[in-house]
């Protein structure tokens, strides 16, 4: 007879008996396992975080919304100077220049904002 039969030949009582003792021996394994590797991924977590202290940290909030008032201001103090003459305009010459002279009537009737 193998084990599992020798099992089942066993009464009722017996076989609950065994089937916890068999569940309690493997939750402690499983437990003492845990414990054993808990040290382990605990370094490793220590690790990760010294390591992103190392990086450079972001800006805050704050920082970046100033950084964007002195773009808008910067952006705001450009002088686009008004093109009125068609020869300072530069159209590659990939099209015909019948095209060209449209293009560059278009171009100088745009609003410049």
């Amino acid at each position: 007879m193998n084990f599992l039969q020798k099992l089942q030949s066993k009464p009722k009582k017996l076989r609950k008996k065994i089937m916890w003792l068999a569940t309690g021996a493997s939750m402690i394994l499983v437990i003492l396992i845990w414990l054993l590797s808990f040290p382990k991924s605990f370094t490793a977590e220590k690790k990760s975080e010294n390591q992103a202290t190392d990086q450079p940290k972001l800006p805050s909030f704050e920082e970046i919304k100033n950084n964007i008032k002195d773009l808008k201001q910067e952006f705001q103090d450009i002088e686009i100077p008004e093109v009125t003459d068609l020869e300072t305009i530069n159209v590659p010459k990939l099209i015909d220049d019948d095209y060209e002279n449209i293009i560059k009537k278009e171009l100088l009737q745009l609003p410049l904002e």
